[in-house]
């Protein structure tokens, strides 16, 4: 910015000139000067309605994944059957797929109010 000042008879005039300044981001340092990636569409043009993205750490890079209680590392599914529902197992610190209730002392099943 720039100002001049200038006195006539008891006045005092200043005028301010004004100055554009622009600012431009880029990346530097441990990330590269990569610039701008685009859009997440542009990097998977595979994906479909549902996935997520997952880390493969393997190969170092993020993929689609479809989720399903499968790949859920918490859930075993070895013992699912048409009708199956999963319990918590304190032993196994997982939920696991069952068609029975095999719990000690009392069950209650709250299916909520209809």
């Amino acid at each position: 910015m720039s100002y001049s000042v200038t006195v006539s008879n008891n006045n005092l005039s200043i005028s301010l000139d004004n100055v554009d300044y622009s600012v431009s981001l880029s990346r530097t340092g441990g990330q590269g000067a990569k610039g701008d990636t685009g859009n997440i569409e542009d990097s998977f043009p595979n994906a479909t309605d549902e996935q997520i993205l997952r880390y493969d750490e393997e190969n170092t890079q993020w993929t689609t994944h479809t989720l399903t209680t499968t790949s859920l590392s918490d859930i075993d599914n070895t013992n699912r059957t048409d009708g199956s529902m999963l319990i918590y197992s304190t032993n196994s610190s997982k939920y696991e797929a069952t068609n029975t209730i095999g719990a000690t002392g009392t069950v209650t099943l709250n299916g909520g109010t209809f």
